[in-house]
């Protein structure tokens, strides 16, 4: 097996250059990202075993890649399903958070080189940066979370599914009177959801009396809300595809008097919806994404994989669960 040595003739480098690139501390000894790649690039072809290097550590660590700017209301869901795995672990288990900017997880270095983590856990990556995951292979082992890509484990949401569960509900119970609230923003997830919706309401030969888009802020769904009131007649029912914009919208529909799951059914899409926060969809019917379960398994993954170095590339899909207004 190659040493430090041959490794570092090769680059042209010094052996603690090296070393410190192989034990992920490239970036503390401002190595340039250029020759932590090459190093990295020629340990792989002179045959140096990095994940023989990665199980050397102490205890598994896993690093959580978490989108900024976009998830802010599934955080609180995530943090349960984490609590969870790390409570049902075999091992103690280091968590690393590692928050990057959609579009930009190609600039995540430690993603490519070696570091503390043997693991990773990728949230909700936007296309961009799946295509950078498939362009090239992380080194170590990386759990997609609601996303797929072949050659990677993944833990998803069973998306047809959803607009399944919501296009029978709403043909059930409000006939063909219905719209649809969409995010004014590109989420892959939020997409998946809507492109289901509306094919699962076209096999039902049910057209949307309207679709409207807004923020995925509460503030949003309540502005909205009072566009839609001033607007005139509101339909039977609406499906809006986030919970956040959904809270919103019963808010301003309850301040102008109309009895949610009565006067008129809102039926909500959610990544946060748990048992101590279900007050907040009161009288909604709602369709929960199971975004804890989605975690835990998601992090369960990655310790897993973490401690033992192994491949699994298994893709885990979670159904959703349809709960009726009350």
């Amino acid at each position: 097996m190659a040493t430090l040595k041959d490794i570092a003739a090769a680059c042209d480098t010094s052996i603690a250059t090296v070393s410190y690139v192989l034990s992920g501390r490239g970036d503390e000894r401002r190595i340039s990202h250029a020759m932590q790649e090459k190093v990295v690039q020629t340990a792989e072809e002179l045959g140096y075993d990095l994940a023989a290097k990665a199980r050397k550590s102490r205890r598994p660590a896993v690093a959580i890649y978490w989108p900024q700017r976009q998830l802010d209301t599934m955080l609180p869901t995530f943090i349960t399903g984490l609590n969870a795995a790390l409570g049902m672990a075999p091992i103690t288990a280091d968590v690393i958070i590692q928050p990057y900017e959609p579009n930009h997880l190609s600039e995540q270095n430690g993603l490519w080189t070696p570091g503390r983590a043997g693991a990773s856990v990728i949230v909700s990556a936007s296309a961009e940066d799946v295509e950078a995951l498939r362009r090239r292979k992380t080194t170590y082992p990386a759990v997609l979370v609601n996303r797929t890509l072949e050659g990677y484990p993944c833990v998803t949401i069973d998306e047809d599914e959803v607009g399944q569960l919501a296009a029978d509900y709403a043909k059930q119970t409000l006939g063909d009177d219905v719209s649809l609230v969409l995010p004014d923003r590109w989420l892959q997830g939020v997409q998946y959801r809507s492109r289901s919706v509306q094919e699962s309401l076209d096999r039902y030969g049910v057209v949307p009396r309207s679709i409207h888009t807004c923020g995925i802020e509460i503030n949003d769904g309540y502005a909205l809300g009072q566009r839609m009131l001033l607007e005139g007649k509101l339909p039977r029912g609406i499906i809006c595809l986030y919970d956040a914009a959904a809270i919103g919208l019963a808010q301003a529909l309850k301040d102008a008097g109309l009895k949610i799951g009565q006067d008129l059914e809102l039926i909500a899409m959610s990544m946060s919806y748990t048992n101590t926060n279900s007050h907040l969809f009161h009288n909604m019917t709602v369709i929960d994404l199971r975004q804890v379960e989605v975690s835990t398994r998601a992090i369960n993954m990655a310790i897993e994989l973490a401690t033992h170095a192994g491949a699994d590339n298994r893709h885990i899909v979670v159904h959703p669960t349809l709960i009726p207004h009350r």
